[in-house]
């Protein structure tokens, strides 16, 4: 694989290794989502404490999943170029993600409908 910076070359080693990495940073995040979930859970399913954790959870989830995403592609990636298209691409997606849970301003100006 060639580096995505220019110069040397990227060892089939070196890539099974970055990608085992990613492999396990995800599934450690499951297992803390899961963990998470559960405690949510012991305060009951119907609480104001929970439903907003979940929410929470929930945003937190999509923002690290398209991180994932990201990054696996990155390493796949075959130039600068491509690099940079990709940093586009997540920031982009990051800012859209914090759009569409960003208060708009209601009639008054205030943030209120």
């Amino acid at each position: 694989m060639n580096n995505p910076m220019g110069g040397a070359e990227i060892s089939p080693a070196m890539q099974k290794m970055a990608d085992e990495g990613m492999q396990q940073a995800k599934k450690a995040f499951d297992m803390y989502l899961a963990g998470v979930r559960q405690a949510f859970r012991a305060f009951g399913d119907n609480t104001p404490m929970a439903s907003a954790g979940e929410q929470a959870l929930s945003l937190a989830e999509r923002s690290i999943a398209t991180s994932f995403a990201f990054a696996q592609r990155f390493l796949q990636a075959k130039n600068f170029q491509e690099v940079m298209k990709l940093q586009a691409e997540y920031l982009n997606s990051q800012m859209q993600e914090i759009m569409r849970h960003t208060p708009r301003p209601g009639p008054r100006g205030d943030g209120s409908s």
